[in-house]
């Protein structure tokens, strides 16, 4: 999966259900940063605010690796 051409950020929101693991799987976006790749799984209501939670999550995966 990649984002559309031009633009930073997609998700798939599928209907909710449970997951294997026991958690409701709303939606779901993968990125690669710094050469790790990233499953962002969050709830539909996070999506308006989807940048942050981009920023959120690559800070993240940068605190790691330092």
């Amino acid at each position: 999966m990649a984002p559309p051409e031009g633009r930073r950020f997609a998700a798939r929101c599928p209907q909710p259900r449970k997951t294997p693991d026991g958690l409701t799987d709303i939606c779901m976006a993968e990125f690669r940063i710094e050469g790790i790749d990233v499953r962002l799984r969050f709830a539909a209501d996070l999506l308006s605010d989807w940048e942050r939670l981009l920023q959120g999550t690559q800070g993240l995966i940068r605190s790691f690796r330092r």
